[in-house]
């Protein structure tokens, strides 16, 4: 069936699962008509990518996670250099105990990006806080362009970054563990 394949299709079958398995066939598949260093290093290929896929979502929950508890680290210290765009725009958040609760938020999130039985509770959180911060696109437009749309200010590159980290929610959300 394998010879069948690559004879049909010019190119190697893929197996299910990359590993050792997925090596050893890759290699068996016809050594006379494959140069057997590439078949090798494609075999290995398939299984790195296999291991990547394997543990992408945990690796992007780590990350988010490491974001999200500097962050509100910083907002617990009162070390924030949010603290100005908050006064822009959610002026009660900029003071304390509003800042220290909302990096305490933060913090819970992260911790909960952590834990596989809480990461999609914690990602959809984390959406949401992002896109109440995204929000100051409309509440106070001045702070994100200048001198007007499409030129973000500095505070607006900082949320157009918010966009990635949605997206990286998203994905924690919608796949398994």
């Amino acid at each position: 069936m394998l010879e069948q394949t690559r004879i049909m299709t010019g190119r190697p079958h893929r197996a299910r699962r990359y590993g050792r398995a997925a090596i050893s066939n890759a290699a068996a598949i016809n050594p006379a008509t494959m140069n057997p260093p590439s078949s090798r290093l494609a075999a290995i290929s398939l299984a790195a990518m296999d291991i990547c896929q394997r543990q992408a979502t945990w690796l992007l929950r780590i990350s988010l996670a490491g974001v999200f508890f500097w962050f509100g680290m910083l907002k617990v210290a009162g070390s924030s250099p949010v603290v100005d765009m908050l006064r822009h725009s959610f002026g009660f958040l900029a003071s304390a105990p509003y800042l220290q609760l909302l990096g305490m938020g933060e913090i819970a999130m992260a911790l909960g990006l952590l834990a596989p039985r809480f990461s999609r509770l914690a990602a959809a959180l984390m959406v949401i806080h992002l896109l109440g911060t995204l929000s100051l696109v409309f509440i106070s437009p001045s702070l994100v362009f200048a001198p007007s749309f499409p030129v973000l200010t500095i505070q607006g590159e900082f949320l157009a970054k918010n966009l990635v980290l949605i997206s990286a929610g998203l994905t924690v959300i919608v796949k398994k563990n």
